[in-house]
């Protein structure tokens, strides 16, 4: 499990996921604006961990 708020902080995260050899992950965020998170993942997360591997 990851929370966090802060996208450096998410990404500092899932890159020790990716050390270990993990290249499958979901991403969830609790609450109703799914579209929300969609788009704050895609423009402050995606591209970040796309370079991780």
């Amino acid at each position: 499990w990851i929370v966090a708020s802060d996208p450096d902080e998410a990404v500092e995260k899932v890159g020790q996921y990716v050390t270990w050899g993990l290249n499958h992950l979901v991403f969830h965020a609790p609450g109703h604006d799914q579209r929300r998170f969609l788009d704050l993942f895609k423009k402050d997360l995606e591209p970040r961990l796309r370079k991780l591997g």
